[in-house]
């Protein structure tokens, strides 16, 4: 099984043109990458990026 991936931006109790700023940053991260399809992309205030494999579900 597949996903379209996941973006996740700490904190989330953002005013409205932290969580633009914080977005557009991500977009500039993601945006050299060929897809998004099961990764996981994790933003932290300090504008640090870590982009790694959606977990695989455990039966």
């Amino acid at each position: 099984m597949s996903a379209p991936g996941l973006i996740v931006i700490l904190p989330a109790n953002l005013e409205r043109n932290r969580q633009i700023t914080y977005f557009e940053a991500v977009l500039d991260a993601i945006e050299p990458l060929d897809d998004l399809v099961n990764k996981v992309v994790h933003f932290a205030s300090d504008f640090t990026v870590e982009i790694t494999e959606w977990p695989q579900a455990t039966r």
